[in-house]
């Protein structure tokens, strides 16, 4: 009966410690990508600058909101171009330029501008310019600037949910 192998494995004067690196406590291992100044697990990212790519956080996402801008400049553009093709009515051209032009005013004029403002009047365009390619298509013509900017709105959108 002495034979029998012992069942406790461990032996209980050897003290277990975690090896280095290991999970728990203030450390966070991580694999993949994490975004610029990406913070996982508690606790939060703190600096003077991060910097990313064209854009330097201090506050400011400038290179973001040059895109932003240049994007709606284009959709401006585009907008402009399919009411002069016919594809939009002028009434609903006005109304979308206007809700653009507010967006713009919104963006600009105050320095923490309100996103749910910004994403409402970008999805009132989004809407018009869909709404517009649905019409025009059922009729069987073909809205060839609408139908390119109807993404860009699409994508407005999405970079202003980003960054304000």
């Amino acid at each position: 009966m002495d034979n029998k192998p012992d069942s406790n494995l461990s032996n209980p004067k050897e003290k277990l410690q975690n090896p280095p690196g290991s999970v728990g406590g203030d450390q966070n291992i991580v694999g993949g990508d994490v975004g610029v100044g990406g913070n996982v697990g508690s606790g939060s990212v703190t600096a003077d600058y991060i910097v990313g790519g064209d854009l330097t956080f201090n506050g400011k996402m400038s290179g973001e909101k040059t895109e932003f801008a240049e994007t709606m400049i284009r959709l401006r553009d585009l907008i402009i171009q399919a009411y002069k093709n016919g594809e939009l009515p002028e009434k609903v051209a006005r109304k979308t330029l206007a809700n653009l032009k507010e967006t713009a005013e919104l963006v600009t004029k105050e320095e923490k501008p309100p996103k749910s403002k910004i994403i409402q009047k970008l999805q009132y365009v989004a809407d018009v310019l869909d709404a517009a390619v649905d019409m025009i298509s059922s009729q069987g013509n073909i809205a060839s600037v609408l139908v390119r900017a109807a993404p860009i709105a699409a994508l407005l959108i999405k970079i202003a949910t980003r960054i304000f």
